[in-house]
């Protein structure tokens, strides 16, 4: 990935297995590494697209079914397969097209329901939004899409962060943009510092974007509430401040 560098292949070498951020190819800017993407911006973003595009290919099929049997299945099986991409991708990455998922699996669940002609989608923002709060499939869940998934990759570093892994507590130094970026995320879907005042402790520090490079927080959290589990608390602190 050394765009600075340079590779002398033997003749008549085939080199269609090659990877670069330095190459044009958008798809030749990184490689998938146990279901991940690695590499170039570009490359992760388009990664994460595809492997949605994917995931619903065959969702409209879920019409041919009972309404209750496909509103389960969508809710526990098309909903939750994004759910890796989002925990090993930084949402910058993921951001775009999950909301372009949650579009989509909303749209069908409509579908689902029995909507006329679609009509139900043409109303103004303030109604859609009302419409999409009642939809959630419960609301524990916080709905039928990802909108409140940009805390995952955050919750699933912080839970590294948590070990003693001598390997991930240097890594932790090249966090620092990235990490502060998801820091953002994370607290906008918790609601900002007003979490606070519901939750049963501290989940994230407020005011300090730099947690997961620098600190002990997690460690100390994980050592103080040993059968922690972050992600889960996220969401139902997500679910309150909605």
């Amino acid at each position: 990935m050394n765009e600075k560098s340079q590779l002398l292949l033997p003749r008549d070498w085939e080199w269609d297995s090659l990877r670069s951020n330095a190459f044009e190819a958008t798809n030749f800017q990184g490689v998938e590494v146990v279901g991940a993407p690695v590499g170039s911006p570009d490359f992760c973003r388009l990664f994460v697209k595809k492997t949605l595009e994917a995931m619903m290919k065959e969702s409209s099929t879920l019409t041919q079914l009972h309404p209750q049997c496909a509103t389960r299945l969508l809710k526990e099986c098309v909903c939750a397969a994004p759910a890796f991409l989002a925990q090993v991708c930084h949402p910058h990455h993921t951001k775009e097209g999950l909301l372009d998922f949650d579009n989509e699996v909303f749209k069908l669940f409509i579908d689902l329901l029995g909507g006329v002609g679609g009509d139900e989608l043409e109303c103004c923002d303030l109604g859609l939004t009302r419409a999409r709060i009642r939809s959630f499939l419960p609301s524990r869940f916080n709905g039928v899409g990802l909108r409140s998934w940009d805390r995952a990759w955050f919750s699933s570093v912080a839970s590294c962060v948590a070990l003693e892994d001598a390997d991930m507590n240097l890594a932790r130094g090249f966090l620092k943009e990235s990490g502060a970026q998801a820091y953002e995320y994370a607290l906008d879907a918790l609601g900002g510092p007003s979490y606070l005042e519901h939750a049963n402790y501290e989940l994230m520090l407020v005011g300090e974007p730099n947690v997961l490079s620098e600190g002990e927080f997690y460690r100390n959290l994980y050592e103080d509430w040993p059968k922690l589990r972050l992600q889960h608390d996220f969401l139902e602190e997500v679910c309150q401040s909605n």
